[in-house]
């Protein structure tokens, strides 16, 4: 798997580590590869993690194919919360982070030819 540029930063640290993750998936064309990360990054992310959310990374294969796969893994406190921030104009986000979400969010959406997401309890070691 390739990274993306932004996350993950390194090994996951304590503070970061959450009991609950969502793998999502999407499928993208490869040449909206870093595109979708920079919507991602600036768009999404910061209205998410405001509301407690923290993506661990954002991969892709290594092999280039049509369309190309994208996995993200977020945490979140439990199953509630991710649904949670499904919302995030109704949880105190602030307005521009709002703005931030909607705008390059809708963008980062146009680029998505489909997706789903799995949730699933984190087992980190002591």
């Amino acid at each position: 798997l390739l990274a993306s540029a932004y996350r993950p930063t390194g090994p996951t640290r304590p503070e970061d580590r959450r009991p609950v993750y969502g793998l999502r998936r999407w499928w993208i064309r490869p040449e909206d590869w870093l595109t979708f990360n920079r919507l991602s990054y600036e768009g999404v992310w910061p209205a998410l993690d405001h509301m407690g959310h923290w993506v661990l990374g954002q991969f892709r294969d290594a092999a280039t194919t049509s369309p190309l796969a994208i996995v993200n893994l977020a945490g979140y406190p439990d199953v509630a919360h991710w649904q949670y921030t499904r919302r995030p104009s109704e949880h105190g986000v602030p307005a521009e982070l709002l703005e931030k979400f909607a705008t390059l969010g809708r963008d980062r959406s146009k680029l998505v030819l489909s997706s789903y997401v799995c949730l699933m309890a984190a087992h980190w070691p002591d």
